[in-house]
């Protein structure tokens, strides 16, 4: 049975935001659709409550006729044109001309996001010829191929995101850059709107015409430089011409980065590339390719370098990147330089990368070693050389000198870095009684140095990958029983090494050093790994008990960091605040539990304090209002968000507040979608510091306080009522609030704004700031008669005539700018340099 209006609300006023979606949900869709609309009329004929449940209803309903008698209410329009957007319903009677920027703003992001090209083609006439280029061109992306080859000439100076137009239409951003190219003097390339931003967002659909672009700029514009997170797409279509042009001298330097070099890997001369990079970049290029292709690109690096100038350390990490027999023979040849054969320990490093029954001695030799050190790498350098060969029962045999290696937390840390050398699926389950014995000879010596602990953690990581991945648990077990060893207190913790990819259970071996320092009053190994394992950690109850604890810790920071990760869980964060807020009503003034409360227990607004709340959560000594999101508002029933107004309207208006805590809820106040009548804060504007939220449609008054306000309402009132509260300002002798009254009427486009700016300009004894701030709007208007005699005036009169030329080529209609550079040149002298070449 179908409620009434009445016995709707009543049954939805006590139900936070999501339950009362969920119920309306289900009534629009077991409600009939005649029943429906009697339902929807009652309800539009009811309270500010009743026509919000009915705009909803009707959105879920897909009621297009309640959505236009929705547009009708200054406060659902908003929302009724958004839903009619959503369902593809002509929006001729929304009258777009009449509605405040920030509603127009959300209509064009809802053609864009529903892709309503039909909606956009009809709107961006009027939208044009109402408030101009700037506003047509934010629908530009939304509108159909056809109209947007049409329009974009005209409109590319007023293009605001071109990453959206050349995402929604990539060849005509092309096509129109092709044609502003050759129509632009090339000193000016520079300047042209959308020659960075549109190739890069175009390069993944035309990746040809992309390069031809970038060939076409260089040594003008750096497009190249722009398209570095693309070379990805360029390098697979053409990976010879991407080379080509990274090498040409006009593009400067070249960024050998991986991501480049991955691109290039196609490439067939990347000798070219080898030979102007340093090489110490040449691992990162050889890391790029495939196996087969390294060795000719190793060659061209390496051989022709002087041996005593070259690179050693990037010479051997590049050795080790060959396919084995390119390796060993390299290695061979690199036996025979002076350099090498002087030097013991690159001899002994050379001869490791050579084949195992040649290497085998030499490091056996050298492991006997009487230096620590010496024999450190000798251990390191035969550990690297076994994993090479690639056979396990290898690795197992030298794996046995680990009991041998000296007590040494030098010696340890080389050790470890050659462990770290071997890929964890070549160990074999029976090597991890050996790999166990070596962590607790690490961790066994007084004061084990940090970096040795840190890399010991990072072989037990890759053990735990390892044996997860491959199903090997005693591999896996071994590994983290190495990490809970080296992670127990009072160890140092290696954060560094504990990143976002933990692999699966880890966590097991890390939470009982965060349980013991949990029942010794710290937090700190507990909330790191919370925060580490993100989603993972909700479904460990022994780490949220730890979170939960430190909630009550005594230090703020600690309180504050566990409170938004115990509530980061969505599915527990309602019951979680609700909890909170219960213990101590303060918590509401924590921004994440009063963005929880806003967004989701809409049902707890009614029971918390909105004006002065005092507990352990606030910070500053003073209680004061809580603060809460206004992305959340619309989801409040009209009596909260007029409650919760009114709390802070009386909070600004005591003068037996302290002033921060009034300016505190006066910003706050400025984001209430509520009221409507002047709110009156005597004494806060003689602070100096008062930005207070007034709606000057009840007072307009000249000054500099009026004006800062009708800057912050403007966006939320109709151009003909911020039109007219503008009217008093314009001849106020301030002329500083002049100037900001200019540029807020033509941002916003109030009506008859031409013959309001030529009045202004034209009072007797006009500032020349005044005037200057006339000439900048006029740009924008330039359609209109009546603004090029203002320009024209402008042009004569020296004080003014300097804003003129200050206006870039670019930011002028194509269809008016060589009128505009004529008008540049009768300037002395001729105008900026960046108007010379229109002359």
């Amino acid at each position: 049975m179908t409620p009434s209006a009445a016995e709707l609300t009543r049954e939805l006023d006590p139900l936070p935001h999501p339950d009362r979606v969920t119920r309306l949900v289900a009534l629009a869709h077991e409600t009939a659709p005649p029943a429906r609309r009697t339902l929807l009329a009652d309800l539009h004929a009811g309270s500010a409550f009743g026509r919000e449940l009915g705009l909803r209803l009707a959105v879920v309903g897909g009621d297009l006729d309640h959505l236009r008698a929705c547009l009708a209410d200054p406060v659902l329009r908003c929302s009724a044109a958004i839903a009619l957007v959503r369902h593809g319903a002509d929006l001729a009677d929304v009258g777009i001309e009449h509605l405040p920027s920030a509603i127009r703003r959300k209509v064009y992001l809802a053609v864009r996001r529903y892709r309503d090209a039909a909606t956009a083609d009809a709107l961006i006439a009027p939208v044009r010829a109402r408030f101009g280029d700037a506003e047509a061109g934010r629908l530009l992306p939304s509108c159909s191929p056809e109209l947007v080859a049409e329009l974009l000439p005209d409109l590319a100076h007023a293009v605001p995101n071109w990453s959206a137009l050349a995402a929604a239409h990539p060849h005509l951003v092309l096509d129109h850059l092709d044609r502003a190219l050759e129509q632009t003097p090339k000193s000016n390339w520079g300047g042209l709107p959308g020659l960075r931003t549109g190739p890069a967002v175009a390069a993944p659909v035309a990746p040809k015409r992309v390069l031809d672009l970038a060939e076409r700029t260089l040594g003008r514009v750096d497009v190249l430089g722009h398209l570095r997170e693309h070379h990805g797409v360029l390098g697979a279509h053409d990976p010879d011409r991407l080379l080509r042009l990274l090498l040409d001298p006009r593009h400067g330097r070249v960024s050998v980065d991986p991501s480049t070099c991955r691109a290039l890997r196609g490439a067939t001369d990347l000798g070219s590339l080898v030979r102007v990079i340093s090489l110490r970049k040449l691992p990162v290029l050889l890391h790029a390719l495939a196996p087969a292709r390294r060795h000719a690109v190793f060659q061209a690096g390496v051989h022709g370098v002087d041996d005593h100038h070259r690179h050693w350390p990037s010479t051997l990490a590049g050795l080790d990147l060959l396919p084995r027999a390119h390796r060993i023979a390299e290695a061979r040849k690199l036996l025979l330089s002076p350099v090498v054969r002087d030097d013991p320990a690159l001899r002994l490093a050379v001869t490791a990368r050579t084949d195992w029954t040649e290497a085998a001695p030499a490091l056996a030799a050298a492991a006997e070693a009487r230096s620590v050190a010496e024999r450190a790498q000798a251990y390191r350098l035969t550990i690297a050389a076994a994993a090479a060969t690639g056979k396990a029962e290898i690795l197992g045999t030298v794996l046995t000198v680990l009991p041998r290696v000296p007590i040494d937390p030098e010696v340890h840390l080389t050790v470890l870095v050659g462990l770290l050398t071997v890929p964890a699926a070549l160990f074999r389950d029976e090597d991890t009684e050996l790999l166990r014995d070596f962590a607790t000879n690490v961790l066994g010596v007084d004061r084990p140095a940090p970096t040795a602990v840190a890399e010991l953690c990072r072989l037990a990581l890759r053990l735990i990958d390892a044996g997860v991945h491959e199903g090997r648990e005693r591999l896996a077990d071994c590994g983290r029983s190495i990490l809970r060893a080296a992670t127990t207190a009072p160890l140092p913790m290696p954060w560094s090494v504990l990143t976002s990819d933990l692999p699966p259970g880890a966590e097991t071996a890390l939470l009982p050093r965060a349980n013991a320092e949990v029942k010794q009053g710290r937090y700190d190994t507990a909330l790191f790994l919370a925060d580490l394992l993100g989603e993972r950690a909700w479904s460990l109850p022994e780490l949220q008990d730890a979170v939960d604890s430190g909630r009550r810790s005594p230090v703020d920071g600690i309180a504050l960091r566990a409170l938004g990760l115990w509530l980061a869980d969505p599915a527990t964060r309602g019951q979680r605040v609700a909890r909170a807020l219960t213990e101590d009503v303060s918590t509401i003034l924590v921004p994440s539990v009063a963005a929880a409360v806003a967004a989701l227990r809409t049902d707890l607004l009614d029971k918390l304090p909105h004006s002065q709340v005092s507990g352990r959560f606030v910070f500053g000594g003073e209680p004061r209002p809580p603060r809460y999101p206004d992305r959340w508002f619309h989801r409040w029933l009209p009596r909260q968000r007029e409650r919760y107004a009114r709390s802070l309207a009386a909070v600004a208006g005591d003068h037996s507040v302290p002033v921060d805590v009034r300016l505190d809820a006066a910003r706050a106040l400025r984001s209430v979608p509520v009221l409507r009548e002047l709110v009156p804060l005597p004494g806060l504007a003689d602070t100096g510091q008062s930005q207070v939220w007034i709606n000057p449609s009840t007072r307009p008054a000249p000054g500099q306080v009026a004006i800062r306000a009708l800057i912050r309402c403007a966006p939320h009132l109709p151009p003909d009522e911020l039109g007219a509260a503008l009217g008093p300002l314009w001849t106020s002798t301030d002329a500083s609030v002049v100037v900001r009254v200019v540029a807020l009427a033509a941002a916003h486009r109030i009506p008859a704004l031409p013959d309001r700016l030529a009045e202004c300009s034209r009072l007797p004894g006009q500032d020349a700031a005044v005037r200057r701030a006339v000439v900048t709007a006029a740009v924008t208007l330039l359609d209109t008669p009546v603004v090029w005699d203002l320009l024209a005036e402008a042009a004569a009169d020296p004080a003014v005539a300097p804003a003129i030329p200050a206006a870039a080529p670019e930011s002028v209609p194509a269809r008016h700018r060589a009128r505009y550079a004529g008008l540049v040149r009768s300037i002395p002298p001729n105008g900026a340099d960046s108007w010379g070449p229109y002359f």
